[in-house]
């Protein structure tokens, strides 16, 4: 039951996603869905993650990819941005006649600073805190609501959303259509795309989700996506065990001094024919793509692109959830069911975090105790090592053959690398003890 609590820590950025992951899992290895209330507010909380991630990658990480800040304002023209050392070169929105787009980026960037702290604050009303969130729990949320906290949560999300409609989305648009449209065509990567699907309406069916469960296999989409068909290697990582094994029997045994191995993350493939192991990309534009919000287009301006359609999709439907909390289900209603896990189950949590999909297989011995528990995060499927059979991961892919106009400054590298959002933190799978005497 404290798993929710303590896989929250594996990152300090997404812990929303991992809380719900592992209730998720629990409730799967109990057989119980959660309570209208309980789901819808587990949704809000990690809608408003999604939103305020999504303007802190675009605003306050990528875009300093594409524009040199002020050195007044971040410190960025003095070599002390956010991604030290900060290149050069290639910044075409900087100077001449575009200096009065460029004054709206960098106004935009100060104005997303405001609506991410009130994104934080919609979560926090919830959760109790943000980040780690202290209600999501087993069976639902343990939160209650009052009318006045539904009426701040929906002032709140009107104001971000209206933002995300009228500045993030033509934000992004100016970017990639008048000064990078280029980038349309750079950072394909491996061409698959995948989503677990996440905020689950209704009944907690993988049917009646607001973003669908599904893959795009290159060449259409399709609305299944089967977990029994994912398996972890472990050949590109310092690791040993056994390549192709399926993550509710995954064992985490590290050696970093495994020849071969480069990396501290494992090699998560989808079978999609059920056979063969594909490299399948995950994250915002795998959803929209999936989801039908956004055309089968696979590139660093797609993939950046994609987040501003996905925050307005996340910011409308969690005006809906906060009417039906109030107007359909009642705020007195049940909020979670508690319950015992049975001993000797097994359960799987699958959703999405903002980066992608995020899986938790959790394993109960014989007292009802967790005997064995694994994660494969978004940034193990996208930043994934060399598998079994030498495929490398889709951002090794998208890297390969990318014209570097500077090698002592590859901003082109970066800004493919930073498209996926990748967030190390919570793909690794070791940590290292050390003491602080």
């Amino acid at each position: 039951i404290d798993a929710p609590l303590i896989t929250q820590r594996v990152c300090g950025v997404c812990p929303t996603a991992h809380a719900v992951a592992s209730a998720l899992a629990i409730d799967d290895a109990a057989k119980v869905q959660a309570p209208h209330n309980g789901r819808i507010m587990r949704n809000l909380i990690n809608g408003a993650e999604f939103i305020h991630s999504h303007l802190l990658h675009s605003y306050h990480l990528a875009l300093q990819d594409y524009i040199d800040m002020p050195a007044g304002l971040d410190g960025a023209a003095l070599n002390k941005g956010p991604w030290a050392p900060v290149h050069g070169g290639d910044r075409r929105i900087n100077g001449g006649a575009s200096k009065s787009d460029l004054d709206s980026l960098i106004g935009s960037y100060l104005a997303a600073l405001e609506k991410r702290r009130k994104a934080h604050t919609v979560g926090a009303i919830i959760a109790g805190k943000q980040p780690h969130a202290a209600s999501i729990i087993a069976g639902g949320c343990s939160a209650t609501l009052t009318s006045s906290d539904v009426a701040n949560m929906t002032t709140l999300v009107t104001e971000i959303r209206d933002f995300i409609q009228n500045t993030y989305i033509p934000d992004l648009a100016l970017i990639f259509d008048t000064y990078y449209p280029d980038y349309y065509s750079i950072g394909v990567g491996s061409g698959k795309l995948l989503s677990y699907g996440v905020f689950r309406q209704g009944t907690d069916s993988i049917n009646n989700m607001l973003i669908k469960r599904g893959i795009y296999d290159g060449s259409s989409v399709v609305n299944v996506m089967d977990q029994n068909k994912i398996v972890e290697d472990i050949a590109g990582g310092w690791y040993t065990g056994a390549d192709n094994q399926h993550p509710s029997n995954g064992e985490t045994n590290p050696d970093p001094t495994k020849a071969g191995g480069y990396s501290w993350l494992k090699a998560p493939r989808y079978k999609t024919d059920g056979v063969n192991k594909d490299v399948y990309e995950v994250g915002p534009l795998a959803r929209m793509v999936v989801n039908g919000n956004y055309p089968a287009n696979i590139s660093v301006a797609d993939r950046e692109k994609a987040r501003g359609v996905e925050a307005l999709l996340v910011a409308n439907a969690m005006l809906t959830w906060l009417d039906e909390i109030e107007n359909t289900y009642g705020l007195s209603g049940p909020s979670y069911i508690p319950y015992e896990v049975p001993p000797s189950t097994k359960g799987v949590g699958l959703t999405e975090a903002i980066r992608g999909a995020l899986g938790h297989w959790v394993e109960y011995d014989a007292q009802g105790k967790i005997a064995h528990y694994q994660i494969i995060t978004p940034t193990c499927w996208n930043a994934s090592p060399q598998d079994a059979d030498s495929i490398q991961g889709t951002i090794e892919q998208a890297l390969i053959g990318v014209t570097v106009g500077d090698p002592n400054a590859p901003v082109e590298a970066m800004r493919i690398i930073h498209s996926y959002d990748p967030c190390l933190a919570c793909a690794v799978h070791v940590v290292r003890p050390v003491s602080y005497t």
